[in-house]
């Protein structure tokens, strides 16, 4: 059969297949390779330095670190339990067959699932799977039975990973492909297909064919990898936000004052170990001029980054942040925080009722002034989103008229205010008319033009440890995460505590912007290249109620 299309998620009769005592013998592997599985082959596609990690974890000879698990890794995981239970439910509630398997005996799970497929039943939902040599396991999230012949009959099953992205991501598609090696391994042939169901509950579906060949030399890779055959040193990638190595990678790097430290991009980082350069000393001490022709980047970009090359060594050396000022004039510009500014940030989620298959809601509008009266514009529904909308720009007129600065940080705001305009029929010339006063201003803008850093980062949190290290001080859970299962929680239980976390989190992020813009204004007297060592300034206490 085709692919079973996916009904609006509904709790519904999920089978569980009871497990036989006897079950049939894995082979035995050797000494030294570690079973592997289709996350490892994902991961190891992002990071093969991971890879090699985790292989020496797996085999008892290194201690996985100690570390406190990151709130947003925890709050995508739950995330993803969820979208895998609310799919299978749906299979349910379409009339399909449909089958779980239990984990933790991986023999018996595995002859489950052959009897499963055995049986012709529709959906098998945490299929255990195991490659014929027994080097590799997985539990697929879902196999679909289609009406082609395989080693059961006049049928076979095709895999189905589920995920939360929208579009999927290359690592996604070599994961499936090993659900589906190993799946030839069990019914003797390879699916024709293999799908990816994606948090807004559209089916990609790619061919065995579209993904074999990237899969099989990813595979090979793994294994070189997981034998012990080669290392991999660590180098930054997008998976270190959520990797458990993080930490450990970021010591050997300021070990090894490996260039990302100064945030060298890594194309650039690439051109410039060609032309003999691959530690912040080195660039540090390198005339960009030369190194531009040696290497072949920009002059300018080099120039910024052998100032922050610079910049880190001086911070290193005394053991204190720095901060250097690159345009004083454009510092100069700003004032001082007033009343009559305006400083905003706004709050969405996409995972209330059917989560990832609904529009993003912008539930909560913060505003503050100079002196650091908070406000939020809490919206709920999105009636209360349109008004919402309205409100946020009347603010931004009103305060322009009068002289004052609406102020943000990065583009965030911006791009908001654009969809909700055209997502509740208001005319997007009213928020572009809006957003062209010079009075409306991104302070993201602003930092990146006119300082440089030793960390070199621009993130909000980055740059406030420098001038107020303490704000968030007293508060235990003032992270993105905890906003989001605040606002979460309040959705599923009306509970108007649980929006406590929000409120804090926002509120936090708009006072720092009010600090941000007085910190910047006092280093418009500093001369265009000098370091100055970096520290508190005063902050408001993180007011403890709001207007509704």
């Amino acid at each position: 059969m085709t692919t079973p299309q996916i009904p609006a998620a509904r709790l519904g009769p999920v089978a569980r297949f009871r497990a036989r005592r006897r079950h049939r013998r894995l082979p035995a592997l050797p000494s030294g390779v570690p079973v592997l599985s289709p996350t490892d082959l994902a991961n190891s596609s992002l990071c093969e330095h991971r890879a090699c990690q985790d292989r020496l974890v797996k085999l008892g000879l290194l201690a996985a670190p100690d570390v406190t698990p990151d709130p947003m890794a925890v709050r995508l995981a739950a995330q993803g339990i969820r979208h895998e239970a609310d799919l299978a439910a749906a299979f349910a509630d379409s009339g399909v067959s449909v089958v779980e398997i239990p984990s933790g005996d991986w023999p018996a799970a595995a002859e489950m699932t052959r009897r499963a497929m055995g049986a012709g039943v529709q959906v098998i939902y945490q299929a255990a799977l195991v490659s014929a040599d027994g080097r590799r396991h997985g539990y697929a999230d879902f196999l679909l039975r289609v009406d082609e012949s395989s080693g059961f009959g006049g049928w076979g099953y095709e895999p189905a990973d589920a995920k939360l992205a929208v579009t999927p991501h290359d690592e996604h598609w070599l994961q499936v492909a090993d659900y589906g090696a190993m799946l030839d391994d069990v019914q003797g042939r390879p699916p024709a297909r293999v799908h990816i169901l994606a948090g807004d509950g559209t089916c990609h579906t790619r061919t065995w064919d579209d993904v074999t060949g990237a899969y099989t030399a990813a595979a090979a890779r793994l294994a070189v990898l997981a034998a012990g055959g080669q290392t991999a040193p660590p180098e930054p990638c997008d998976a270190c936000g959520l990797c458990r190595w993080s930490e450990d990678c970021g010591a050997r790097w300021i070990s090894a004052e490996h260039l990302s430290v100064v945030k060298v991009a890594a194309p650039t980082r690439r051109k410039l170990a060609e032309a003999g350069v691959t530690t912040v000393s080195q660039l540090a001490a390198a005339a960009p001029a030369e190194l531009a022709k040696a290497c072949g980047s920009s002059r300018s970009t080099l120039d910024k980054a052998a100032a922050r090359a610079r910049l880190w060594q001086a911070a290193e050396s005394i053991g204190q942040p720095l901060v250097a000022v690159t345009d004083p004039e454009l510092l100069a510009d700003l004032t001082d925080p007033s009343t009559a500014d305006r400083f905003i940030d706004f709050e969405a989620d996409n995972s209330g009722p059917g989560h990832a298959n609904t529009a993003e809601l912008f539930y909560l509008f913060g505003d503050c002034d100079g002196d650091g009266t908070y406000r939020a514009v809490w919206a709920h529904d999105p009636h209360e989103e349109h008004q919402a909308l309205l409100a946020t720009l009347d603010l931004i007129e009103q305060t322009t008229a009068a002289g004052g600065r609406v102020i943000h940080y990065g583009p965030y705001e911006r791009t908001s205010l654009r969809t909700l305009a055209a997502r509740h029929g208001e005319p997007v010339e009213r928020v572009d008319a809006a957003l062209e006063s010079e009075l409306v201003v991104d302070l993201l803008a602003v930092a990146r033009r006119a300082i440089i850093t030793s960390s070199g980062g621009y993130g909000l949190k980055a740059l406030e440890v420098l001038y107020a290290p303490d704000l968030r001080a007293g508060h235990t859970a003032l992270d993105a995460a905890a906003a989001a299962d605040g606002h979460e929680r309040f959705v599923a239980t009306g509970d108007l505590g649980c929006l406590e976390p929000v409120r804090a989190y926002n509120a936090a992020d708009v006072i720092s912007t009010v600090e941000m813009t007085r910190w910047l204004r006092s280093l418009a007297d500093v001369a265009a290249g000098e370091y100055v060592v970096c520290g508190p300034s005063t902050y408001h206490a993180i007011p403890t109620k709001s207007s509704r």
